[in-house]
């Protein structure tokens, strides 16, 4: 796998974004996964769950 200067693969698509990831002290640390979140929502059920799993799958297919 092709690495940048800094090591890191080029390729990020397995990898968080920048959108879901925090930073803090300059470390960037990853946030739950999106689709575990989708997952759990529908998991925990209920009608206002079901509402935020599908507003976040339709911000997640719209990136």
């Amino acid at each position: 796998m092709p690495t940048s200067s800094s090591g890191c693969p080029v390729d990020q698509s397995v990898f968080p974004v920048k959108e879901l990831t925090a930073e803090l002290k300059g470390a960037r640390i990853p946030l739950a996964d999106p689709v575990q979140m989708i997952w759990d929502l529908h998991d925990l059920g209920g009608a206002d769950r079901a509402e935020a799993a599908g507003k976040l799958r339709q911000w997640l297919l719209g990136r």
